[in-house]
């Protein structure tokens, strides 16, 4: 196959010529190694090579499924393989190597996905950009001079460069819906409880993180949805149980919805111009396929909240690093973690139960707020981001930030670690004040891309839906694919790979 050819195709397409016998699975393997090796060498999304690995299970073990045979590409993020090292985008995890495959990636094997390889993500999940200093940063398909967003950003990258058509990807504060929004493809974050997390795994940040998949095209969102979303014994955190397949849900009429506009960023943060029109155009899209949009404002207490998610990922951060020290037989040097990691991993340790028990009790709390909007709306509708992709480099530390974060290294006092945690937030959430919110709570969201500003850098829309209603925004994922075709859309890289 041509990647001229093999560039057209969606995963269920590209699985469809595997069914009708028009190309095989090592074939369509082959295409996109070629593609790999073309284009990461700019982007750096592809960080583990998996092709060997991948020929192998063509060869000796039986495909099928609805994707079957399809190039697909894991986050280096948990996803574990037995005997494949996942190092959670950290060199303290460099040789971490596990015993036991998640059920994540037993689904995606089941569905007929052929993976080939990891994609890059920044350390421990912990950035809205994928610029870790373990394996250098991913660059933006669109302008390479841009971040691809995170902690995702692998993934997505991949996706729009045609590396793959469908990649795994998990959200914890965005890490979907981020990436998918700097790089013009299409993320959903499912409902909390909707993917596994097990055999070894339980509430992934307290319930806050949920895996799925980033797409171009919304039916292979949708068509991955209903393999990963059967339920699993023993599973923590359950979902509302489906009455119909998402990939059939997307068949039924979507009718008139109730919108509600929502301008006003969560946390401190200016919105930009730009994102600012992108969500304005989405709302006079949606007004003109017939459905009622308001401006509306949701009851959050932003300072309270933020500082409380920011507990429960210390907390959890801190949980995990003495996880995987036990696993190591070793604790990790300062040396060996980004100091954002660090310091990440001292509040957990800093903070006292007491305080993780707020911080639950807030996040309740504004799930509760929220949920009193979703009474009135169908749906809320937000920009994805803050800002358009900024330029690699630009999302780090402050140089007061460094300063400090070197003091608490250097000295970690509890109480300066808690300061420390008061600062975070002032830069950690001006790119992305929209998305955690909707951890919080639990609900499914997606970024759809509608929009790309005058310099070509794509720039999403958010959509966020009742618990359990996953199925609503693909169907109007889809609707809004019909009107603009966005699943079509091309970096201008591709264009020597399309002809």
């Amino acid at each position: 196959m041509k990647i001229s050819e093999y560039l057209t195709y969606d995963g269920l397409g590209l699985a469809n010529l595997v069914k009708n016998k028009e190309v095989t699975p090592l074939e369509l393997l082959e295409t996109a190694v070629e593609h790999i090796e073309n284009v990461n060498g700019d982007i750096n999304a592809v960080v583990v090579n998996q092709y060997d690995r991948g020929r192998d299970r063509i060869k000796n073990q039986k495909l099928e499924g609805p994707f079957v045979g399809v190039p697909f590409l894991l986050k280096d993020l948990a996803a574990f393989e037995v005997g494949v090292p996942s190092t959670f985008g950290s060199q303290f995890c460099k040789d971490l190597v596990v015993h036991e495959e998640s059920e994540l990636v037993t689904r995606f094997k089941k569905a007929g996905f052929v993976t080939i390889g990891r994609t890059n993500t920044p350390e421990f999940g912990l950035h809205p950009t994928t610029e870790p200093r373990f394996r250098g940063a991913t660059k933006n398909p669109w302008q390479l001079e841009h971040i691809a967003g995170g902690s995702s950003g692998g993934a997505a990258a991949a996706v729009a460069s045609g590396m793959v058509p469908i990649a795994h990807g998990g959200d914890g504060g965005g890490s979907i819906r981020i990436p998918s929004s700097c790089c013009g493809v299409f993320g959903l974050k499912p409902t909390e409880g909707r993917s596994p997390t097990g055999p070894s795994g339980g509430r992934l940040w307290h319930g806050l993180a949920v895996e799925h998949v980033i797409s171009r095209t919304v039916r292979d969102s949708a068509a991955a949805l209903d393999i990963v979303s059967a339920r699993q014994v023993g599973a923590p955190i359950l979902a509302p149980a489906i009455k119909m397949s998402f990939s059939k849900q997307l068949e039924i009429p979507l009718k008139k919805l109730r919108i509600a506009y929502v301008e006003e960023p969560f946390f401190k943060a200016k919105l930009h111009e730009d994102c600012r029109e992108a969500a304005l155009d989405a709302a006079r899209l949606c007004e003109s396929l017939g459905h009622d949009v308001e401006p509306h404002k949701l009851n959050v207490k932003s300072d309270e909240v933020a500082h409380a998610y920011l507990v429960v990922v210390a907390g959890e951060t801190a949980a995990l690093l003495d996880r995987i020290s036990a696993h190591l037989g070793r604790r990790p040097k300062p040396s060996e973690l980004e100091p954002v990691s660090y310091v990440c991993a001292l509040g957990g340790q800093a903070f006292r139960a007491s305080d993780y028990a707020h911080a639950v009790r807030v996040m309740d709390e504004a799930r509760r707020n929220v949920a009193y909007s979703f009474e009135d709306y169908d749906l809320v509708l937000t920009p994805t981001l803050a800002l358009p992709p900024p330029k690699l480099g630009e999302l780090g530390p402050t140089f007061l930030e460094k300063g400090f974060l070197k003091l608490v290294n250097k000295m970690p006092i509890a109480s300066l670690v808690r300061q420390a945690f008061r600062m975070i937030p002032e830069n950690g959430f001006r790119l992305s004040p929209y998305t955690f919110l909707f951890n919080l709570t639990g609900q499914p969201a997606m970024s759809v891309p509608l929009h790309w500003n005058k310099e070509g850098l794509p720039i999403g829309t958010h959509f966020v839906a009742r618990h359990g209603e996953e199925g609503l925004l693909l169907r109007l994922a889809k609707q809004l694919d019909e009107a603009r075709s966005f699943s079509t859309q091309r970096p201008p890289l591709l264009q020597k790979y399309m002809s």
